[in-house]
């Protein structure tokens, strides 16, 4: 019984493949339909409008890419990019810092309350910098901050900002020294 059981369950399997077979033979002798070759001719002519538009995007793309030109508002030093290759920047976003080496300045910020009414803008400084302590530079106090921005003992200190002449030395951000406030007399 089992034997006829299993035979008679390959005989389906048999059946099931010839039709499908069949079934096959048929469609690979007829071809397509005519409405299967219409879909087929319609999304070939939609692929390529797809790919005409795409090639007129990438045209435009790439001559509007090569019109750009980033033109910063002074001569200087690029001190950091902000933005990266490739990617999008709006408006007003900064793509970059950039330091106007053409006017350096020393920023300093103890100079003592009990000194601050002997120092006005104008007047002559001397400052030296740690990097070239044999090599004193000259300039110019340009502005006094209007708030103390802390005390040294029982005074309070106020910002001086010196801007500094042509200096004969190679000047870097952040570099540090001491600065002199010469007394008119």
């Amino acid at each position: 019984m089992e034997a006829a059981r299993l035979n008679q369950d390959s005989a389906v399997s048999a059946e099931v493949s010839v039709l499908t077979a069949q079934q096959e033979l048929a469609r690979a002798t007829t071809g397509p339909t005519d409405a299967e070759l219409a879909t087929a001719e319609l999304a070939v002519e939609r692929a390529e409008l797809t790919l005409e538009q795409e090639q007129f995007a990438l045209q435009q793309a790439q001559d509007n890419l090569a019109q750009v030109q980033l033109m910063a508002p002074w001569a200087g030093v690029v001190l950091s990019v902000e933005a990266v290759q490739g990617g999008m920047v709006g408006a007003g976003s900064p793509v970059l810092t950039l330091l106007d080496n053409t006017q350096l300045e020393f920023h300093t910020t103890n100079v003592s309350e009990r000194d601050l009414a002997q120092v006005v803008p104008g007047q002559t400084a001397v400052v030296t910098l740690k990097s070239y302590p044999n090599t004193p530079l000259a300039g110019t106090v340009w502005r006094i901050g209007v708030q103390a921005e802390g005390t040294v003992g029982d005074a309070a200190v106020f910002p001086v900002v010196v801007r500094l002449d042509a200096a004969e030395v190679e000047i870097r951000p952040g570099m540090t020294g001491r600065v002199e406030i010469l007394r008119e007399e």
